[in-house]
């Protein structure tokens, strides 16, 4: 049984090296948690660099193509581990992920709207439109 402060000190070597420095496990094999729970060691420590489910494909909203500003398809906002995202489709219908964050003054891009003329979420502040694909700003008005 791995007690409190082995598990302590596996997540203090976890600070102190990258995964990829680590020589030896970050956890014994078989280990078990103090509260009697199974510890899953084979899966991995770090859940940022994880695939998640965040959202159905169906729920997506479908850009309308020629629509722009008001007319146009609003993006769908969510959040995974606290991170604030934006999912919308470009004209194609490809579904896009990016940081619900405008560079430009921080304004949640899922207040803004997909721009039917060109795919890209567009931020309703100054409408500066991001490219799904790279996460870059493609378009500044």
């Amino acid at each position: 049984a791995v007690l409190k402060s082995e598990l302590l000190k596996h997540t203090h070597r976890l600070n102190r090296k990258s995964m990829a420095d680590a020589s030896e496990p970050l956890l014994p094999a078989k280990a078990k948690d103090v509260s009697g729970g199974l510890l899953h060691s084979h899966l991995p420590l770090d859940v940022r660099k994880q695939w998640y489910a965040i959202a159905l494909s169906d729920d997506l909203p479908e850009a309308k193509a020629g629509k722009v500003g008001a007319a146009a398809a609003g993006p769908m906002s969510t959040s995974l581990l606290g991170d604030p995202l934006v999912l919308w489709r470009d004209l194609s219908g490809k579904a896009f992920c990016v940081a619900d964050k405008c560079p430009h003054r921080s304004a949640p891009l899922s207040l803004g709207k997909v721009n039917g003329d060109t795919g890209h979420v567009e931020c309703i502040y100054h409408g500066w439109q991001i490219d799904g694909g790279s996460g870059k700003v493609v378009d500044i008005p």
